[in-house]
């Protein structure tokens, strides 16, 4: 069909060459020049909007989140009680020292958690300043192409 008529018309053939080498161009000068906030996937990375935050403020989301997540309860309430002998005089007080206990060995892996999250929040900023570099190296190829295009002579001609 198409084939066909691009081999047996030159005027078709040069219309349509010309038309791809100008959206090449076009396509190759946008990436080439568009600003690192246009790139594809540049929107604000969730944890660059949490390092804008004060910490006093990601504290209290992370102690209300939990504080009211009815799992964490229901996991203390089903969990820490078997620790607790029934003779105990201060039940209240030993549950109480139980998940004191529980938070402070939990700690270490919740920082560790935190200085991963922060690693991969580093690694993603240098992934989008790669991606914006590639996206110029993209354009340059593209904008070649349509020059390429361009000057190339119909294959049936």
């Amino acid at each position: 069909g198409v084939s066909a008529l691009l081999a047996a018309s030159a005027t078709a053939f040069t219309v349509l060459k010309w038309v791809g080498a100008l959206y090449l161009l076009f396509v190759g000068w946008r990436m080439l020049w568009s600003k690192k906030s246009a790139a594809p996937g540049a929107a604000e990375l969730p944890m660059q909007a949490l390092v804008k935050a004060n910490l006093k403020s990601v504290f209290l989301s992370g102690f209300w989140t939990n504080a009211l997540n009815p799992k964490v309860a229901l996991f203390f309430l089903a969990f820490v009680p078997q620790f607790i002998a029934p003779e105990a005089s201060h039940k209240a007080w030993t549950f109480f020292l139980l998940g004191v206990l529980f938070n402070f060995n939990a700690l270490p892996v919740n920082l560790g958690y935190a200085l991963l999250a922060a690693w991969a929040a580093r690694r993603m900023t240098a992934l989008q300043r790669g991606m914006h570099t590639l996206e110029r190296v993209a354009g340059v190829i593209f904008i070649g192409f349509g020059l390429k295009l361009a000057v190339s002579a119909n294959p049936a001609g």
